[in-house]
């Protein structure tokens, strides 16, 4: 990927960002933004780090959410069948 190929959809959303914040006040997206566009400083690591962890552990939930309510439906399900081949003798 050349080098500021990813800067529309960056500036994209800091446009919308600053529409949607309105005059005089700052989101943490573009706190973020600005401070990147300056140079990457200790703070900006640590918020980036912050954010993977934080997705991680969200994703990590939702797989393990998933898999529990999986496995409760394939129980269920055959139990279900277990019970139909009981009703068929």
């Amino acid at each position: 990927m050349p080098p500021g190929a990813g800067l529309p959809s960056a500036l994209a959303g800091v446009v919308i960002t600053s529409c949607i914040a309105g005059p005089g006040h700052a989101t943490l997206f573009l706190m973020i933004s600005s401070r990147a566009a300056l140079g990457v400083i200790p703070e900006i690591n640590a918020q980036a780090g912050q954010r993977v962890l934080l997705a991680g552990v969200w994703a990590g939930s939702c797989a393990a959410l998933a898999g529990m309510v999986l496995n409760r439906v394939a129980r269920r399900r055959n139990l279900e069948a277990r019970m139909v081949w009981r009703a068929d003798d």
